[in-house]
């Protein structure tokens, strides 16, 4: 069992664990900034689109949307369909987005995490030392 423990805990103090911790974080940030510069506006753009949608047919029949029953209204109503599916298919898909982006968030956070340990767990163990410039 003494044996085990040394062998996780010379793994998790070694260089490769800290160079793994760095690159899986370098990765997640540069996915969460991807994610926001394309898929953030895009979002905008559709949710400004769908509640226009929702606005101009309210605006019509002085009710709200909610509350429409599309079929009730002939002439608007390809318009009240259409501006109910927008809006549940721009909050179904920015909730998907947010939830993606935290869990980029979270693998983010513990992969820094897990780079802090790793570190301490090196300059520590005492093999820091071999990393020193020889006279």
């Amino acid at each position: 069992m003494h044996l085990i423990i040394h062998r996780i805990s010379e793994l998790f103090s070694s260089i490769s664990a800290i160079k793994f911790s760095f690159r899986a974080a370098f990765v997640l940030a540069g996915a969460y900034l991807i994610g926001a510069s394309t898929q953030g506006p895009f979002i905008y753009d559709a949710e400004i689109a769908a509640y226009a949608l929702k606005f101009e047919v309210e605006s019509q029949v002085n009710t709200s949307i909610n509350n429409l029953i599309c079929s009730d209204y002939n002439t608007i109503q390809a318009k009240c369909n259409l501006a109910k599916y927008s809006l549940s298919t721009i909050e179904s898909y920015s909730s998907a987005f947010m939830s993606i982006m935290g869990t980029i968030k979270v693998l983010f956070c513990s992969a820094i995490f897990f780079l802090t340990v790793f570190t301490l767990l090196y300059l520590s163990s005492g093999k820091s030392d071999s990393l020193s410039v020889k006279k």
